[in-house]
């Protein structure tokens, strides 16, 4: 995969701004990079709709009816999403 010189120019931009936006708010730059990860993952997620074979879909959200609870993948994202929360509360 060749890039050309804008495309790394572009890259080298961004992150320029991004950096200078965290010195001046860490919060700020923080929120930005939220959003631009949400910007990112959100729409390559609504367009993969079509499960393909050994690959990540939506029917593994799904816990089966009779599958125990622990097998739930909402469980863990929701639990790491808890650690998370406690890293950046006991660091603040």
């Amino acid at each position: 995969m060749a890039t050309s010189f804008s495309e790394v120019a572009i890259f080298v931009l961004a992150g320029a701004l991004i950096l200078k936006l965290a010195a001046w708010s860490p919060s700020a730059g923080a929120v930005a990079l939220l959003f631009a990860s949400l910007g990112l993952v959100i729409p390559l997620l609504i367009a993969r709709r079509a499960p393909a074979e050994n690959l990540w879909d939506r029917s593994m959200l799904a816990t089966a009816g009779d599958s125990r609870g622990w097998r739930s993948l909402w469980l863990w994202w929701g639990a790491l999403a808890a650690v998370l929360l406690a890293i950046y509360i006991w660091l603040w």
